[in-house]
């Protein structure tokens, strides 16, 4: 198992044109991330198009976690449609729906689980120069998603999963992204018979599994 993923790959892309190297990227990253996280993943053949909207409104996605994306499958092959108006964030985009080709299709749209998701893609593109501006984007979604929620605070489970996944990842021999995934396989009925639970659930059993796995190095 890698205990670190390079990213390198994602570099300097967002101007690139030529559709067919953008794909090789995609899938060079789809390797790098199935050897990185050594699970295979639920869909192995895939395929990057892009389309150019004459009224962008796929911004407006009633699923947060799929905007800027519209997905289909295609002669057993999974399609992933990105507009192009909003190319400039293609290294989030590709991070999101590679991550996506790991999680088991029953749980695959539990908000909290692609809250994680996208909390791990802000760690791993840190130093992107658009990271505020897709935070802030995914923040004002959910923001807009509690004003219609009664009793529900997703801006708090938000920050409380980013610090705590960005804490782990620099303090902790143990990997929360590689455990998380893993978790997701192992667990998929407990996910999605709690899902309201699973942030504190995933907080109990990472911590367990980190001091277990610390008390016998």
């Amino acid at each position: 198992m890698i205990g670190v993923i390079d990213l390198q790959i994602l570099e300097n892309i967002t101007g690139e044109k030529n559709e067919g190297n953008l794909n090789r990227v995609f899938q060079n990253l789809f390797i790098k991330i199935q050897k990185y996280l050594d699970l295979k993943p639920y869909h192995t053949k895939v395929k990057v198009t892009f389309v150019k909207s004459k009224t962008p409104n796929i911004a407006k996605s009633r699923d947060i976690f799929s905007i800027f994306v519209n997905r289909y499958n295609l002669d057993n092959i999974l399609i992933i449609e990105i507009d192009e108006n909003y190319k400039k964030f293609i290294n989030f985009i590709f991070l999101r729906e590679i991550y996506n080709l790991f999680v088991p299709n029953k749980i695959k749209n539990q908000e909290i689980v692609q809250i994680i998701i996208n909390q791990i893609i802000l760690i791993q593109l840190a130093k992107s120069s658009l990271l505020n501006e897709w935070r802030a984007l995914i923040r004002e979604r959910l923001e807009n998603i509690d004003l219609l929620s009664l009793g529900v605070n997703r801006l708090s489970m938000y920050d409380r999963l980013e610090h705590f996944i960005n804490y782990i990842s620099s303090n902790n021999q143990q990997n929360p992204i590689q455990f998380f995934f893993k978790y997701l396989r192992e667990n998929t009925a407990l996910i999605r018979d709690r899902f309201e639970d699973f942030e504190d659930i995933f907080f109990l059993e990472f911590t367990n599994f980190s001091l277990y796995n610390d008390d016998h190095i």
